[in-house]
């Protein structure tokens, strides 16, 4: 009941910066911040280096050892004549996932999509939805493809008609997200107005 009288109030708090900025909000902000920083820095600690990197070492797996220096290289960032040392683990993790991640994005995220749109069509209606998907993505795509300067009124028009299908779907997901949010305010003032009444 206390624990639910607290997030009430955080909440509160959190929501009295519609009306301007205030000191209930600053705390509250500040709050949210240090807690989840403290607390992310002991899950780092205790499932990353502790886990992943001594208790190995202490059974005596030597394998652990290059992975383990190379994340340690990160903590070179603190010291401005050091910092450059951590640009070589950096690299490897930006590369290494790079590599893992090109492969199967290209085929969740265009080969089977692609193969998906022409896929058996039942009626004018799925003939419409599926021709607005395809206009929809080549015309997102064409947008972002800067190497060709977009000269004439058909290529700006195309590019245009790509920056208004990414804002519907920026819209909608941003519409999705408050929705969420709200709903989850509702179902924690319900559940602590239900147990009070």
């Amino acid at each position: 009941m206390i624990l639910d009288l607290i997030t009430l109030a955080l909440i509160i708090c959190i929501f009295s910066f519609l009306f301007k900025d205030n000191p209930f909000f600053k705390f509250t902000e500040r709050l949210l911040v240090g807690v989840s920083a403290g607390y992310g820095f002991l899950i780092i600690i205790r499932d990353g280096f502790l886990a992943k990197f001594v208790d190995p070492l202490r059974t005596g797996d030597l394998s652990v050892i290059i992975p383990g220096l190379l994340g340690l290289m990160f903590v070179f960032t603190l010291f401005r004549r050091t910092a450059f040392l951590a640009k070589y683990p950096l690299a490897f993790l930006l590369g290494t996932g790079a590599g893992m991640e090109i492969g199967p994005r290209i085929e969740t995220s265009i080969i089977k999509q692609i193969s998906a749109m022409g896929s058996h069509v039942s009626g004018p209606v799925e003939i419409i939805n599926r021709t607005v998907l395809f206009i929809s993505a080549l015309s997102s795509l064409y947008y972002f493809l800067f190497a060709v300067r977009k000269n004439t009124k058909f290529d700006r028009f195309f590019a245009g008609t790509g920056i208004v299908f990414m804002m519907i779907a920026f819209g909608a997901t941003f519409g999705y997200t408050v929705m969420s949010r709200i709903s989850l305010l509702i179902d924690i003032i319900d559940s602590v107005v239900l147990r009070f009444f």
